[in-house]
């Protein structure tokens, strides 16, 4: 018969299988990836864009998808940001995007695009970005007299955006700094629970 302390050492060891397990299922997922539905032309070539939002080492690989029978091109890596794959313009053809990242078993396809039906040279290229015209310029000929001199001082400083925002894709797939942590007090339970156990065995054997 299993004694209490047999027990809870048993329950801390699975516990920490558990939490291993659920660490690296869920510290990543298709929603790290961006892909530019927007083909682009350049050079005759259909551009295509992915961006990698997660700091973990992903391979980024472009397939041809049923009906393409253009060559792949090589693969690439990357540990956050932006990859960019030349491939022949053939309007119509489709390129299937797909990720891997080994540190969280990771493998999907992330998104198929399609080569629009059209020339190249009618596309845009990647260089094409729109006007920023979002804040108006001020008015060059407000009167510097209208302004009272105890409005000239400094207001309180706002807080910064980026230190008030959290990347929302890492807080829905529990992915960031938090998983290194979690992933080591997982190992911990499951080496003092392994360690608990023996111990107990080895108490019974002695008072049998």
């Amino acid at each position: 018969m299993i004694s209490k302390r047999g027990f809870a050492a048993a329950l801390a060891g699975g516990a920490g299988v558990v939490l291993l397990s659920t660490t690296s299922a869920f510290a990543c997922s298709i929603k790290n990836f961006e892909v530019d539905s927007n083909v682009a032309c350049s050079n005759g070539q259909a551009v295509i864009t992915v961006t990698d939002t997660e700091s973990a080492s992903a391979t980024i690989s472009l397939v041809p998808a049923a009906g393409n029978t253009a060559t792949a091109p090589a693969s690439q890596t990357l540990s956050g940001g932006t990859a960019t794959f030349d491939v022949p313009w053939s309007a119509g053809a489709s390129w299937t995007v797909h990720a891997d990242v080994p540190q969280y078993n990771f493998s999907e396809d992330i998104k198929t695009v399609t080569v629009p039906k059209q020339d190249c040279a009618a596309a845009p290229t990647p260089t094409d970005t729109p006007t920023a015209s979002a804040t108006p310029s001020a008015p060059a000929s407000a009167p510097a007299s209208t302004v009272p001199v105890a409005a000239t001082s400094a207001p309180a400083a706002a807080p910064s955006a980026s230190a008030s925002s959290a990347p929302a894709t890492l807080a829905e797939t529990g992915g960031g700094n938090s998983s290194g942590l979690i992933a080591a007090a997982a190992g911990a339970l499951v080496v003092v629970g392994g360690g608990a156990l023996f111990m107990a065995r080895r108490k019974a054997r002695g008072n049998a």
